[in-house]
């Protein structure tokens, strides 16, 4: 059976912990991307995942299939979209927070959600 690879954009409190439960429960990260430095985007470096500035860059790797936009922002999110259907692509999925909260239910076990801070991240 084929891998599915993902990718994450947005490795703050949230995007980092998720970050860390994909890689736990064996799930192929193609790449991240993540502007400025956190403590996530390092793990990402530490654990030899390819680091990008732009979320849009994730969209020209052609291995990736799921995109989790962790970003928090909806203008990334629409910018997301918006160049995947200027080009009339329909493999690639941008999952926003819901699904990437449904995925966390099945790989984290019992660890809880990363509460937000009031600006959302």
């Amino acid at each position: 059976m084929a891998t599915t690879q993902v990718a994450v954009a947005g490795l703050g409190r949230v995007g980092g912990r998720f970050l860390e439960a994909l890689l736990e429960a064996g799930v192929t990260v193609a790449a991240v991307a993540q502007p400025g430095d956190t403590p996530g985007k390092a793990f990402a470096r530490a654990h030899g995942i390819p680091v990008m500035e732009d979320a849009l860059d994730l969209l020209e790797l052609p291995e990736v299939e799921v995109l989790f936009d962790l970003t928090g922002s909806e203008a990334v999110r629409r910018r997301l979209r918006e160049r995947l259907a200027a080009r009339g692509d329909t493999r690639v999925v941008v999952a926003p927070e819901s699904v990437a909260r449904l995925v966390w239910q099945l790989v984290a076990g019992d660890r809880r959600w990363p509460e937000l801070h009031s600006d959302r991240y």
